[in-house]
């Protein structure tokens, strides 16, 4: 199709045009109407002239023969809309953008034959959902002018296994990148403020994670069912681990609480694999079933400070051995201590009759031991 006298393709000017192959738009043009191209499924080239300013949303949705090569966008594009490119299933790699600042929402949503995403410099925003289910996608490559990649922008690309994050990021939205089955390491740069909930949840082959040191808030289910996950650090500064933060991290060797940590989430490291915990004293708020049916947990320690054990709080640790309670925990609530059948030490730093006050069941086969002392 040759198109002649016209300043806009307006809406879904060649919307479901089967049997069309190419296009050629002619000098004039400035705008490109939402689903001018709608599932045009024959479509393979279509040359944009310069002086277009606008490729309104879903402009080439489901042109499914599309590749990188044959779309030719000019330097003059500032603006393209909301699912521009979705599924677009034959783009191998990301088209020339033009000058644009911002990937919107969904514009490459499902694009299943994308190979790698290097995002162009000047890029500044990824929007939301922007490659999701892209599964096909390897590697992703962030310029150094993003700020901002928004919530499940790369969701469901299960085949990542190389994310190179750059400094000068600043937020990464909630579920950014669930479900990236291959992503085997993260090293998210100091410049991160924000970490949505969800971002790396069901990242099952994720093993090192790096968090940036400006992040104050762990945000529910961030790393959950990360089941291969062995390494992550917790930057001191964090106050918050929000529910489910690190539920299911089956493989998690070690982890170390920041004396900054005050609020602790339900469920927050239920089904983890360390098998030595260490209890700020800073931490005044513990949530339900915290450290629940943690395995291979052993050994815990209490730090002065801890007003409480909560609800369920070690409840199901079968392996759990000993722990520290000092004399600031004043309630250990029901089934804190539930099921434990491992347990044998009890080191409380209070005297006896604080103990009894506080009514605390245990299995038959632990001995507490009263007035206790880090010193012993």
């Amino acid at each position: 199709a040759v198109l002649t006298g016209v300043t806009t393709v307006g809406d879904f000017a060649f919307g479901e045009c089967g049997w069309m192959e190419t296009v050629s738009i002619p000098e004039g043009v400035t705008e490109i109407g939402y689903g001018a191209f709608w599932a045009c499924g024959a479509l393979t080239d279509i040359t944009i002239p310069d002086g277009v300013t606008t490729i309104d949303g879903a402009a080439f949705y489901n042109c499914y023969t599309l590749t990188a090569d044959s779309v030719h966008i000019p330097e003059s594009v500032t603006s393209i809309g909301s699912g521009a490119f979705e599924g677009c299933e034959s783009l191998e790699k990301l088209p020339y953008l033009g000058s644009i600042t911002m990937i919107s929402d969904d514009m490459f949503y499902e694009c299943t034959g994308l190979k790698e995403v290097v995002i162009t410099e000047g890029i500044t925003y990824i929007g939301l959902d922007a490659f999701y289910s892209a599964y096909e996608t390897e590697k992703v490559v962030c310029p150094d002018s993003l700020r901002l990649i928004n919530a499940r922008a790369f969701s469901g690309v299960s085949n990542l296994t190389e994310l190179s994050l750059n400094d000068g990021l600043e937020q990464i939205g909630a579920e950014a990148f669930e479900g990236c089955f291959k992503l085997e390491s993260v090293i998210i740069p100091d410049s991160v403020n924000l970490i949505g909930g969800e971002t790396f949840r069901d990242c099952t082959g994720l093993k090192k994670a790096v968090l940036p040191s400006e992040i104050t808030m762990m945000y529910g289910g961030l790393f959950q069912d990360c089941t291969s996950l062995e390494e992550v650090n917790i930057p001191e500064g964090v106050t918050e681990i929000q529910t489910y933060a690190f539920s299911g991290c089956e493989s998690l060797k070690n982890i170390d609480l920041p004396d900054s940590l005050t609020t602790l989430g339900k469920y927050a490291f239920m089904g983890s694999g360390f098998a030595e915990l260490t209890v700020p004293g800073s931490l005044t708020s513990i949530a339900d079933y915290a450290f629940a049916i943690c395995p291979n947990l052993t050994d815990v320690v209490i730090e002065e400070g801890v007003p409480y054990l909560s609800l369920g709080m070690f409840t199901g640790c079968s392996s759990l051995k000993s722990i520290v309670i000092p004399s600031s925990v004043t309630k250990v609530y029901n089934y804190a201590l539930d099921s434990c059948t491992a347990l044998t030490d009890v080191y409380y730093a209070g005297t006896q009759e604080e103990w009894e006050v506080m009514a605390v069941t245990l299995p038959e086969t632990a001995t507490v031991h009263y007035n206790y002392t880090s010193a012993e």
